[in-house]
Parts: C-alpha cells; sequence; structure tokens
C-alpha cells in the first residue's frame, strides 16, 4: 500500500470518478474544489491510497483532499472536508485509514500544525471503521461544535413522480408566486454582481467567495459516471435569484456534482423577502430534474425553508479534531 501526493492534473478525471463511484460523493472532495481552494490562498494536499489487485495492477483505495488553514501566532490547522473517501466497511478500512491519518500526522510534523479537523462523510447512525480508529486515539481526539459543513441535512428524491414537496411548502409557494420574478446565471460576473447587489453586510466574503467558484468550476465542467454511463455537467454551479420590481432580493447557490444539485448558500435583502425562497427552491428542482440529477439536498440544516421540504432528514457523524500539540490546542483550538 502506497499513500501518495498526486498533484498532476491527468488524474483529474480519475480522481472524481472515484468520489463519484465511491457513493459517498461530495463536491468539498472533487478535484475542482481543491482548484477553487488554491485559488483563494489555500495550501491544499491531495493525498491518494494505491496498491495492487490481483492481477498486479495498479488500484485506488482511497482520496483526501486536505488544505491547510492559518490561525492565530503563526500556527496552522488540517482541514478535511467530508473526507476521506473510500469504502469504510471494508475489511482493509481500518489499515487504510491508519496509513493516511499517518501521513497527515507527517505533514503537521513538518509545519507549524497543532490539530487537524475531519468532518467525515458518515451519517451519525454508521458504525464504520474511522470510529474505531478516533477511539484508539483516545486522548488524542476531541468532538467540536465547529462544524465544517451542517450537523444536519435534507435531501429530495427529485426522480419520484409523486410531489416532493411538503403542503406548507406549496402553501408557501403560491403565496409568493406573484411577487418575484425568478431567473438564474452560471456567469460568475453576473453573480459577483447579484450577490453584492443583495448586500447584506455580514454576507461580504461569502459574497465575493462564491463569484471565484463557479469562475473555476463552470470552466472545467466535470465528466462524470451517472446511471452507467458518462455524463457532462454543463453548469457545476448556478445562481438562481428572485427580483421584486427590478430589484435583487434573494439568491440560491446550488452546486451540481454526482446526481444531486446541492444547496451551499442562501442569501435575503430583508426578512419580507424570504418568501422568494420558495419560488427559487422550486425553479432550481425544476432545473435539477432537467439536467436528469436525482436528489435535490439542502445542506444548511438552518436553512430558512429547509425543514418545509418534506424531504428525508440526515445528521452527519461528530467534526472531531485530532490533536498534535496539546498546548497550543488548549489556546487556540
Amino acid at each position: 500500500m502506497n499513500i501518495i501526493n498526486v498533484t498532476d492534473e491527468k488524474y483529474k478525471d480519475v480522481w472524481d470518478s472515484f468520489l463519484i463511484a465511491s457513493g459517498r460523493s461530495s463536491y468539498l472532495q472533487s478535484w475542482q474544489w481543491g482548484s477553487v481552494m488554491q485559488k483563494s490562498g489555500k495550501e491544499v494536499f491531495r493525498i491518494a491510497t494505491v496498491d495492487n489487485d490481483e492481477n498486479g495492477n495498479a488500484r485506488l483505495r482511497a482520496i483526501m483532499t486536505v488544505w491547510i488553514k492559518k490561525i492565530s501566532l503563526g500556527k496552522e490547522i488540517i482541514v478535511i472536508p467530508q473526507g476521506p473517501i473510500l469504502d469504510f466497511m471494508n475489511q482493509d478500512a481500518y489499515s487504510i485509514i491508519v496509513a493516511m491519518f499517518d501521513r497527515l500526522e507527517e505533514i503537521a510534523k513538518e509545519r507549524k500544525t497543532i490539530f487537524l479537523r475531519v468532518s467525515a462523510p458518515i451519517l451519525s447512525s454508521e458504525v464504520t471503521y474511522l470510529g474505531s480508529y478516533f477511539a484508539s486515539l483516545k486522548g488524542n481526539v476531541k468532538a467540536t461544535k465547529k462544524h465544517l459543513i451542517g450537523e444536519k441535512f435534507y435531501k429530495l428524491n427529485i426522480k419520484s413522480d409523486q410531489n416532493v414537496v411538503s403542503e406548507k411548502f406549496n402553501f408557501n409557494l403560491k403565496n409568493a408566486q406573484d411577487r418575484f420574478e425568478i431567473a438564474s446565471t452560471n456567469d460568475h460576473g453576473e453573480i459577483k454582481f447579484l450577490l453584492n447587489s443583495i448586500g447584506g453586510k455580514g454576507n461580504k466574503d461569502q459574497n465575493n467567495f462564491w463569484p471565484l467558484v463557479a469562475e473555476n468550476m463552470n470552466q472545467t465542467p466535470a465528466v462524470i459516471p451517472l446511471q452507467q454511463k458518462e455524463t457532462k455537467i454543463i453548469l457545476p454551479l448556478k445562481l438562481f435569484y428572485a427580483t421584486r420590481k427590478g430589484t435583487c432580493v434573494a439568491g440560491v447557490i446550488v452546486i451540481y456534482f454526482g446526481s444531486s444539485a446541492r444547496v451551499v448558500y442562501e442569501i435575503t435583502q430583508t426578512t419580507k423577502d424570504v418568501a422568494a425562497l420558495y419560488l427559487i427552491h422550486h425553479r432550481a428542482i425544476q432545473d435539477a430534474r432537467e439536467n436528469n440529477l436525482s436528489q435535490y439536498v439542502v445542506e444548511n440544516d438552518k436553512s430558512i425553508i429547509a425543514t418545509q421540504f418534506g424531504g428525508a432528514e440526515e445528521t452527519m457523524s461528530d467534526t472531531c479534531d485530532v490533536i498534535y500539540k496539546k498546548f497550543w490546542y488548549k489556546l487556540l483550538g
């Protein structure tokens, strides 16, 4: 078994195909997202586990996109959002996990890294070898409430012929239809202009970040296996937005990856514009169906309308900190 740092872009499609085929696919572990992090100024490592099958051919067993986050006093942490990606139930999973986290510890020792924060792509109800590994660390691992993504998310099966949203959602949708107009764009320049026109002082960083994501992801759409055939996702990120009397008042960012359309950001100009979100999500669900996707996922458990969809609620496993330097963790963690 070899642990390697993958740097050559020629492996991009292999990386993303493995991610999609894993059944635990998250855009946060995609090659493209790693590129977004690099363009935003972060140092990124793409770590893979490779071994040989019974015929001696090389095979990919696990992948993990991580980046370095600078914190106070010149220290750093390693961030693993929705990773690593592997078959957590396979009998070899424990040894793969140990090898990958040993490699991260080597990286940490070479730097001023005090801990790593991992939000694994595992539901709270699942029992996996990753949990066994964390248990073996004893006092050097700690669950944290500083989640890398929402603790809960809501998933709709949009392939169903039945009405996928709840009666409450439809009621609010009808009340909003005469007040707002809905449109969408995947152009990063338009996304930046529209998000900033909606405004919100606390949203400035987000409003500048998502256009960067759009610029990178929409330039090189991923070719990924979908329903046993190659399907090119032409628009991996879109902004759906609502206008009232010509003014943009609300927006929702949706990322297309694998078989899912995932809601990653919501913004409204004022509280009275919240009703526009019902129309926006309704349009986004229609768009996901037209792109032959099977799921519509609201990642943010604090989304105003997340609980009103009627979709399945799922809770992620704990976000955990693996601690390398206890003194600095107590001070800065």
